[in-house]
């Protein structure tokens, strides 16, 4: 017996990237159906922005296509957003709200967007909104205009149709409740990296990655993260130049670890430039397991991030029991439980004092070992994870409409 039925939305995905088969929408939708059997998941999506669904064991996660919203349907969402912010907020509470036909067919008793924005018209039903990402807000000094004005938008819709939030960290959370105006009780934090990290069991142990790319085991750093500014390779790679400038013997590699792309070539280019081309490789959208191989076989994980609230890779590191050196961020600090092994995000100089403590003291290098391994004891069970948001999630199918 089911306890539910779930629309899941991926109609409207943050940036412009599609969603592959290990995205991490897709992926968090794939481990709440294995997890969570007695609710049915209805994948929804836009073909233009969606790259295939991989086969699935879970007989209650299906998939429907559906095609674009009409110029009607979007300009009303608008006005009937823009109305219930403005001074006529009473008024335009009475307004009817556009239902896509498509969903009405699912006969879902609630809609997820999981890091997603809102592109479904839900009418009634209730909406959930798991958010991770608000850096057009917090830190928008990181996106360009069009960036921030295309989230902004987006976001407009979401908060007028939402009517419950699942937040990540705290920070995250409160910085949505002053966005949506929505009630303090409305929204709950929930660390969700569980859902998308492997076991050390799951993966494989063999050399793989690594060794096609020529790297030695412990002889590398590895940073995790698409080439954009929230992941901060440029001062990364300010740090490396540095540290080669003064320990020209050190050969120490970084690896980066993210989507081709023109951040990519772009960081290649400074590289060439910069005389580091040999200390640095690059490898290009690798797999979940070959990420973990690479993983399991560095020095250490290196998190120079200005941004990042769910941190799956800092978790799978923390499994692994492999030291973590991050930059500090109040989102990083409570993912990582410590402050031991943070520097200065904005100032190399800080990375590069990091860099020489790890070749001259390996006993902190240990100790980050250790910190890591005890905090990967702290957090739950993907198994429990996915029930707890499974519950919260279906609290707002019961709530009266």
């Amino acid at each position: 017996m089911t306890r539910g039925r779930v629309a899941v939305d991926l109609t409207a995905p943050l940036g412009t990237g599609d969603l592959g088969p290990e995205s991490v929408p897709i992926r968090f939708v794939e481990a709440l159906a294995q997890h969570v059997p007695d609710v049915e998941f209805v994948i929804v999506s836009r073909a233009a922005r969606h790259a295939g669904a991989r086969p699935t064991r879970a007989s209650n996660l299906r998939h429907m296509v559906v095609p674009e919203p009409g110029r009607a349907q979007r300009m009303w969402s608008r006005l009937v957003g823009r109305a219930r912010r403005s001074r006529y907020s009473r008024w335009a509470s009475a307004l009817p709200a556009w239902r896509d036909r498509r969903l009405a067919k699912i006969d879902a008793d609630l809609v997820l967007c999981p890091f997603t924005l809102s592109g479904l018209a839900a009418g009634s039903t209730p909406v959930v909104v798991a958010v991770r990402d608000l850096q057009h807000i917090s830190s928008p000094f990181l996106l360009n205009a069009a960036e921030r004005r295309s989230r902004a938008q987006g976001y407009e819709i979401t908060w007028v149709r939402a009517s419950r939030l699942v937040c990540t960290t705290a920070s995250v959370r409160e910085t949505a409740l002053r966005a949506s105006r929505l009630p303090r009780e409305s929204a709950i934090t929930l660390a969700l990296a569980p859902l998308l990290v492997g076991t050390p069991s799951e993966v494989g142990s063999a050399m793989g990655m690594p060794a096609r790319n020529r790297l030695r085991s412990g002889g590398y750093l590895l940073v995790s993260g698409d080439f954009e500014a929230r992941h901060n390779h440029r001062v990364l790679l300010t740090a490396l130049g540095m540290h080669r400038a003064t320990h020209p013997e050190c050969d120490l590699r970084l690896v980066c670890a993210g989507t081709p792309g023109p951040g990519m070539a772009t960081l290649q280019r400074a590289a060439e430039v910069m005389g580091l081309a040999n200390a640095l490789t690059f490898a290009s959208s690798p797999t979940l397991d070959e990420f973990a191989d690479l993983l399991q076989n560095c020095l250490a994980l290196v998190a120079p991030w200005l941004y990042e609230t769910v941190g799956e890779a800092v978790l799978q590191a923390m499994k692994f029991g492999r030291p973590i050196l991050h930059s500090g961020t109040a989102d990083l600090v409570e993912l990582v439980g410590s402050r031991d092994g943070a520097f200065d995000p904005r100032t190399p100089a800080t990375l590069v004092a990091a860099l020489e403590r790890i070749e001259r003291d390996t006993s902190w290098l240990g100790h980050l070992a250790q910190l890591a391994r005890e905090r990967a004891l702290s957090f739950d069970e993907p198994h429990t994870v996915a029930h707890a948001f499974a519950d919260a999630i279906l609290v707002a199918a019961a709530a009266p409409r």
